[in-house]
């Protein structure tokens, strides 16, 4: 008896001793894990000429030497979206990440103010709109970053309503969507660089971030476009910036939401002179890689376009402008942290 006890007791504190070596090992294991955690990379593909939303990702992939992580799409109010749309089963289906930014604009150009979306009711055709985006999205059946209109705050938005509107629209499409059971999706909320930046020249600038920030209760992601402008804009002065300096106001912006992921729903960079394109992609995937910061962001959709939609004809943000440029973004887009 004496014997069976004592081999108990040794039994017990073996496994005891296993368990917190487990533990041990998984907490260092896990915490090793999140402090080297990086963001996916990804892009948006402008088609060129005839091409496809699928043509224009296929041909940068081609140019990239590997498949695109994650794709950022761009609909319309009554455009198709999730397992109903084309596009976005081809990014599915080839196992890449899907981000989807929705304006409420009708493809006729017509705008939706965001009153009458945040006051939809049930039975209303605007309802009927959301409830398809949900079903659509619900039955993608992958994870999806969902971004009610991008840039809101910019002036040329300004017929959809006030920074009020905006937010309670994105509320209310929040909500619907939790009503539908959508558990696929994370919300984003994007706006420009300079709205976190604005305040600080004119605190009544209409654009301040804080003013289109729907709330925390809402928001999963808080997203920035950022751009290396190069003076490259018509009559504006905005010098070459390596993309860690032009950050600094948003991560200023999300130090206030520290519970909050952070992602660059557009990025890019001017060509600049000779070599320097190509250094300041070094130089971005680098932080990623090295700052604390760069632990809580999930995404980072480069823009693979120029300026020319929005009338900056000098403005080439292409990832190809150059052989170095494109040697960089090869080297970004298949290191196997950002994917």
């Amino acid at each position: 008896m004496v014997s069976y006890i004592s081999f108990r007791k040794l039994f017990v504190i073996l496994v005891g001793i296993s368990a917190l070596t487990a533990f041990f090992l998984y907490s260092n294991t896990t915490a090793e894990a999140q402090a080297n955690r990086t963001p996916t990379i990804g892009a948006y593909a402008q088609p060129l000429g005839s091409q496809s939303n699928i043509d224009a990702v296929l041909e940068l992939e081609a140019t990239l030497g590997t498949k695109l992580p994650m794709v950022r799409g761009f609909n319309r109010w009554e455009d198709k979206i999730g397992q109903d749309k084309p596009f976005h089963r081809f990014v599915r289906d080839g196992g890449r990440d899907l981000t989807i930014s929705v304006k409420p604009v009708r493809r006729n150009g017509d705008v939706i103010p965001w009153a009458q979306i945040a006051n939809a009711r049930p039975g209303s055709a605007l309802y009927a709109d959301m409830v398809r985006m949900a079903d659509g999205i619900r039955r993608y059946g992958e994870p999806v970053i969902f971004n009610f209109h991008h840039e809101p705050e910019q002036g040329k938005n300004s017929a959809h309503g006030s920074s009020a509107d905006f937010r309670a629209a994105f509320r209310r499409i929040h909500n619907i969507f939790d009503a539908e059971g959508v558990t696929n999706v994370q919300h984003a909320v994007i706006l420009t660089e300079w709205s976190f930046e604005v305040g600080r020249f004119n605190s009544n600038d209409r654009r301040r971030a804080e003013l289109w920030y729907p709330g925390d209760d809402v928001v999963d992601i808080i997203g920035s476009d950022e751009y290396n402008w190069n003076n490259c804009r018509n009559n504006s002065s905005d010098p070459w910036i390596d993309l860690a300096e032009d950050m600094e106001p948003f991560l200023a912006f999300a130090n206030q939401h520290p519970d909050k992921q952070l992602m660059l729903g557009e990025f890019g960079s001017d060509r600049g002179a000779p070599g320097d394109k190509a250094l300041w992609l070094r130089r971005a995937r680098k932080w990623f890689k090295n700052s604390p910061d760069g632990d809580r962001f999930v995404a980072l959709l480069y823009f693979h376009d120029d300026g020319r939609q929005e009338g900056f004809q000098q403005c080439e943000w292409w990832l190809d402008t150059s052989p170095g440029s494109t040697a960089s973004a090869r080297l970004w887009f298949n290191d196997p942290d950002f994917r």
